[in-house]
Order: structure tokens, then C-alpha cells, then sequence
């Protein structure tokens, strides 16, 4: 298996291009790539952003790490997130090696009980929602999908015969089959029926400028309509 150290990005272009560039070699997913690049814009900037990351090092690591669990009281999981992305400057874009072992003031695991919903007030939930989010929030609930697994459907990807839903592309960049119920044949049904129109295909990394349309079989075709998808891909977060 090939060494990720042994890429090493174009010296022409800014350092933030260059994570950019080395994450999509390695074929990270977008969601991490700006979480990494959140990250390390945070840390060069909590230093006054007149230190280059390459003049820097453990001590500074470990200082920006402190101060958001100490002063900012973010979770174990994000502290380990920040560390995650600086480590992966430093060590992949940088190729320099964190010697001194950072140990930071480390946040506090909080252990919190979790708000699950009964069917009665799950039921009360869907009978005030409609459209787009009434199907979309059907499908997670009763099949069980994330949020951009179900923004991804595409109509190839349901089975309405052994009530199963096939997602491609799923988290760690796996291939996954989710059993959706006899409860849900209807709403597969109705989406079988009544997705017509010029559809926006799903790609795994989506870098290119221009999506790719198509008004084929259904087989290639995805569950939103691409004149309403790309609202979805904006603001779906917000509306669960």
C-alpha cells in the first residue's frame, strides 16, 4: 500500500491549497476536508495569523488545544477533531514530524442522557411537515438513514421487491444496504411514481465546477429533483 507521506503537494500554491490538494489525493471526504481546513485556519489565526504553521510547533499545538478546553469548553470528541486536523497539517502537508508528545489540558468527557422520542411524538412530528422534508424525514426515521445518505438517494438505490435501501458511498466511503420495512413500501412506491424530470447525479467527491444532468432511465436518476436538491444540500441541517 503506497505511504502517504510520499506525495507531496505543489510548493506553488497556498498552504491551505495544498491541504486541500493532499486530502483529496488521499480521497477524504468533503465533510472532513472543511473541518481539517476550519481547524487549521482557527489555529494559524489564534497566533495572530503572522506565524507561518512551519515556524511552529508542539508548544503551540498544545497551547491552541488548551485554550478551547479551558476558555471555549468544547467537548472531548471536537478537542480530539482539532488535534486530529493540525496533526494531519503537519504531518502530511508539512512532512514534519511532532517529536515532543502534545499533551494539552484535555476537555472533559460529559456524560449525557440521550432525548429519544416515543412513536406518539415521533407520529406528531411528521403529521406537521410536508413535501421534500416529510419523505426525507420518513426515510430517517423509518429506515434508519443519515441525513446525507438520504440526500443522496437515487432512485437505483431502492428496492421496493426485498424492501431495502442501498447506499452508496456512505460513511468511510462504504457501501451499505439498510432494510426500510413493509411500513415504508407506499413511500417508496410514491417515489417510483412521481420522480420525473431533470435530475442532479451524485458523485463521491464533488470537486468538479458543473454537475452532470441527465433526463434518462430512472435508473440513473436521484431521488431530489436537481432544481430543489442543491436548496437541500443548504439548508436539510437546519430543517432536522
Amino acid at each position: 500500500m503506497e505511504n502517504k507521506h510520499n506525495f507531496t503537494p505543489d510548493p506553488g500554491l497556498k498552504l491551505m491549497d495544498q491541504v486541500r490538494q493532499v486530502l483529496r489525493y488521499h480521497h477524504y471526504a468533503i465533510t472532513t476536508e472543511r473541518t481539517y481546513c476550519k481547524w487549521i485556519l482557527r489555529f494559524i489565526h489564534h497566533f495572530g495569523a503572522c506565524r507561518h504553521p512551519r515556524d511552529m510547533g508542539a508548544v503551540e499545538i498544545e497551547a491552541f488545544l488548551s485554550h478551547l478546553a479551558s476558555a471555549e469548553k468544547i467537548s472531548a470528541a471536537t478537542q480530539r477533531q482539532a488535534l486530529n486536523g493540525i496533526v494531519f497539517l503537519y504531518k502530511h502537508v508539512l512532512n514534519i514530524e511532532l517529536k515532543k508528545k502534545i499533551a494539552p489540558v484535555r476537555a472533559k468527557r460529559r456524560l449525557r442522557l440521550p432525548v429519544v422520542m416515543s412513536p406518539d411524538e415521533t407520529r406528531e412530528v411528521l403529521n406537521h411537515m410536508s413535501g421534500q422534508h416529510l419523505l426525507m424525514a420518513e426515510l430517517l426515521y423509518g429506515a434508519g438513514l443519515r441525513l446525507m445518505e438520504c440526500v443522496r438517494l437515487r432512485i437505483n438505490s431502492i428496492d421496493i421487491v426485498r424492501f431495502l435501501i442501498y447506499v452508496r458511498f456512505g460513511k468511510g466511503g462504504k457501501d451499505m444496504c439498510r432494510g426500510s420495512g413493509q411500513a415504508n413500501t407506499p413511500i417508496l412506491r410514491s417515489i417510483h411514481s412521481k420522480t420525473t424530470g431533470s435530475f442532479l447525479l451524485f458523485r463521491p467527491f464533488r470537486y468538479q465546477k458543473e454537475p452532470y444532468k441527465t433526463t434518462g432511465a430512472p435508473g440513473v436518476r436521484s431521488l431530489l429533483p436537481s432544481s430543489e436538491r442543491d436548496g437541500q444540500l443548504q439548508n436539510c441541517a437546519s430543517a432536522f
